[in-house]
This record gives structure tokens, sequence and C-alpha cells, in this order.
């Protein structure tokens, strides 16, 4: 067995073109050669306010979870947001701010936080003419540990951040150009930003008929 899953669970339809979803969640999941039972309690909200702000979501869980690196069970959850902002009519912004979290017992039967993880990402999209847009991404993925819950030796924080800028142009219906730019930075033992990678690239597509 891999894992054995029961979702009973409500929905409905909300204000402002929204859907709302509560789930109770009952399972077994495998870990190393064991198998645990997991109970969460999981949701999930979606709307669209305005124009302007034409999409905000929420979702996550909270309830019994699994360490996988140390195998043994924890106390967690995970919090998200994301959002689609229609700054004006050529500029986008999409966000997220994503948040997971597990407690497990230490050896004193105390609970204690064994990591907290974020992803924050923006993305904006800028769109010239029907032909033409250019789009910037930045995202930082971090994580903080307490080393001394794991059983194999772990860093206490690590992190990464990815930045990317991508124009793009349509010749003609049958053929598009794109010029892109990408820089990855990792985090060192100061918690400063170190570039680990940065590339240029171009491509160019055609579709060919027969």
């Amino acid at each position: 067995m891999i894992d054995h899953q029961i979702w009973p669970g409500i929905g409905a339809d909300t204000r402002w073109s929204g859907f709302f979803q509560l789930q109770y969640v009952t399972d077994r999941i495998r870990a190393g050669s064991e198998t645990f039972p997991r109970r969460q309690v999981q949701f999930y909200q979606n709307f669209s306010p305005s124009r302007r702000l034409s999409q905000v979501g929420v979702n996550g869980n909270f309830g019994t979870d699994v360490d996988f690196t140390n195998v043994r069970l924890g106390r967690g959850g995970q919090f998200n947001l994301n959002a689609t902002i229609n700054a004006t009519d050529h500029l986008v912004f999409d966000m997220i701010a994503n948040t997971s979290w597990l407690h497990v017992d230490d050896a004193a039967g105390v609970s204690r936080r064994l990591f907290t993880a974020r992803v924050e990402r923006v993305r904006a999209n800028y769109t010239f003419t029907a032909r033409s847009f250019v789009r910037v991404i930045g995202q930082y993925v971090s994580t903080d540990r307490d080393p001394s819950l794991f059983i194999q030796p772990a860093a206490a924080h690590d992190g990464s951040f990815t930045g990317s800028v991508l124009f793009a142009y349509k010749i003609n219906w049958q053929s598009a150009m794109f010029i892109g730019y990408g820089d990855d930075r990792t985090l060192d033992d100061q918690r400063r930003l170190q570039r680990s990678d940065r590339s240029v690239f171009v491509k160019l597509s055609y579709a060919f008929q027969r």
C-alpha cells in the first residue's frame, strides 16, 4: 500500500463568482517501511471580487502529517495565498505566498517545530501589443529547520532566489521570437544570496505546414 484515502466534504458557490470547499481527510500513507494515519481538515476558497482584482484564493490544511525524512508522525499544516491583479489594461501581476510547517515530539516528549518552509513568487506580465509582451518572474524559496530534531545532519537554514525576464515578439501568425535572461542565487552561511547561475537565451520558432 502506498496510501489509502477517504475525503468527505462539502462545497458551495459564493459571492463574486467564488467557490468554497471544506474537507475532512482521513488516510494512511507510507513512509519508509511504515504506514501512518493522518487526520486533516482541508479548505479551499477562490473568488473574483472585481475587474482589477480578478482572482483571490486561499487554501491549506491542518492536522497530523508525516515527517518523511525521519519516518515519524507529526502535526502541522499548509497555508497558501494567491492573487491576480490587473493593474492596468496591459499590466498583470500574479502573486503567491505559501507556507508549510511541521511539529514533532523531541526525546522528552515536548512538541517542537521541525521545519518551516516558504515560497514567495511574483510574476508581472506587460503586453505591449497583440504581437509582443515582456514577462518578469521573481521567486524566493526558504526553509528553516531545527537540526537537533533530524536523525541525519541537516542545515538550519537554506534558501534560493530565481529571477527571469522574457521578451516575446510574434513576427507573424506562424513565427515567434523569444529573448530571455535568468539569474539564480542561493543562500550562503551568512544568509546572503550568492549568484549560482545566470543565462541568456534566444529562441526562434516557426510552424511548417504542408
